[in-house]
């Protein structure tokens, strides 16, 4: 809105709006904290962060947790996620408008859009009609931990409905917030500084649903999850609001939105009952294992394949879950869409694992 409006360009150095900020050496430009490529260091990885959750903190002091670490690369030259950059923003935008980032927000988008079931999270607030947060512990469902709303400022600090955020997605797309060729910008993927296209746009991640343009973000805090998606040609919205954290959900809340939005597109199709053969524990062996993947975030993460009693199981934190032999190469779990492919080198060791996601999206992983 501030760039339709010229009151900035996505090309400004951010240091003409952080007077308190630290300048580099590079250049580090709107566009590259709106694409998650602008190296700066995401607060969650600064050391002893995340033992200071409880405690309420300013802006300034969020920003002084991360102001002065070294980049982790030359801005533009790759994509890391970083809630850094979001709180940056948000800081950018009081800056600019002389209004503080709530109530810029109030009378630019929740009010005009009659969001009336949106707000700004504070722990001495009682928000009408919203829920506790809760996550799983030894199977056991317990309330989330405690923690200061005012860490998330501009990087997650809202309250809403599906309904509000239904309202939302259909001004954006219609242009009653930015002009439609800024928001195009927007869900287009960036262009790194090699020329290749980067895994996210000004904002939204950029993927495809069995073809299909796909505009999505997701998210959670201590005791909530959140994903919504967007198929631009066929107009389908799906949003995912949640408020329990469990790691042993299967399927996750990305596959149960994907899953949503492609029986609404006429692309879902249904489980077919598989029948498992039978392998050898010594053929089995050969895809026990560490296998490291790359998620839409870019972070790296490894996930474990464990041969026990005779059957192999995926492991994805404390989620332990069976998969089934349909042949050498293709693995299932019951019930589910989605599935496992592996691949063999020459010599007939495992080298790769694919997790067919719902049959939608896969993910890629390396055996170590």
């Amino acid at each position: 809105m501030l760039v339709d409006q010229g009151k900035i360009s996505l090309d400004d150095d951010i240091s003409l709006y952080l007077k308190n900020y630290p300048k580099t050496k590079e250049i580090i430009k709107i566009k590259h904290l709106l694409s998650h490529t602008s190296g700066i260091k995401d607060i969650f990885a600064v050391q002893d962060y995340s033992n200071d959750l409880v405690k309420d903190v300013s802006v300034d002091e969020l920003i002084n947790y991360f102001k002065n670490e070294p980049l982790n690369f030359t801005p533009g030259e790759k994509y890391e996620y970083s809630n850094s950059g979001y709180l940056l923003l948000g800081q950018i935008i009081e800056n600019v408008t002389g209004q503080s980032y709530k109530n810029y927000f109030r009378e630019n988008i929740f009010t005009p859009l009659k969001m009336n079931s949106t707000y700004f999270l504070k722990n001495d607030i009682k928000i009408p009609h919203m829920v506790k947060g809760y996550q799983t512990s030894n199977s056991e469902i317990q309330n989330a931990p405690y923690f200061s709303y005012t860490h998330l400022y501009s990087a997650g600090s809202i309250a809403t409905t599906i309904d509000d955020l239904a309202k939302f997605n259909e001004a954006l797309y219609e242009g009653r917030l930015i002009k439609k060729e800024t928001l195009l910008e927007s869900i287009t993927p960036f262009k790194l500084n090699n020329g290749k296209d980067g895994q996210c746009g000004l904002g939204w991640f950029i993927g495809d649903l069995k073809g299909k343009k796909m505009v999505f973000h997701g998210g959670g805090i201590h005791g909530f999850v959140a994903h919504t998606l967007y198929l631009p040609e066929e107009k389908i919205y799906v949003a995912l609001l949640r408020n329990l954290i469990d790691k042993r959900s299967n399927p996750s809340t990305p596959a149960v939105a994907m899953v949503v939005a492609s029986i609404l597109s006429g692309d879902y199709q249904p489980v077919e009952e598989k029948k498992a053969i039978i392998l050898t524990e010594e053929e089995l062996k050969k895809y026990a294992g560490i296998y490291q993947f790359s998620d839409e975030k870019g972070s790296l993460m490894r996930r474990e394949v464990l041969l026990e009693d005779g059957k192999l199981f995926y492991l994805s934190g404390s989620r332990k879950t069976e998969i089934l032999p349909e042949s050498k190469i293709n693995f299932f779990v019951n019930g589910a869409q989605s599935y496992f492919t592996f691949e063999f080198d020459e010599n007939g060791n495992v080298k790769k694992m694919i997790i067919h996601l719902g049959g939608i999206r896969e993910l890629v992983g390396i055996k170590k």
